[in-house]
């Protein structure tokens, strides 16, 4: 079941009615405690898969990072000279 359904499950519970049937009862809030339970703890493991991800991702950047701040820094490219182009003075 997923979460979405458990919620529903444990609203119905609440209203007076069988979770699962929907029949009329008479302990509705005891029986809609697990539901709400089982609707917390899912929740709960999405957010925590959803947290592990980025977690894992964060690292992925940091490692990335620390890389490149570990190469050695390259000569910097210095550009050839350049020559000051005249055209040749005639004679006359």
């Amino acid at each position: 079941m997923d979460t979405a359904e458990l919620i529903r499950r444990a609203e119905r519970g609440m209203r007076g009615k069988d979770p699962e049937h929907g029949f009329p009862i008479d302990s509705g809030h005891a029986e809609a405690i697990p539901y709400l339970l089982l609707a917390l703890v899912r929740e709960q493991q999405a957010i925590g898969a959803q947290l592990a991800g980025l977690d894992a991702t964060l690292g992925r950047i940091a490692a990335a990072l620390e890389q490149d701040n570990a190469q050695p820094e390259l000569a910097p490219v210095t550009e050839p000279k350049r020559r000051w182009w005249q055209p040749a003075r005639r004679k006359i």
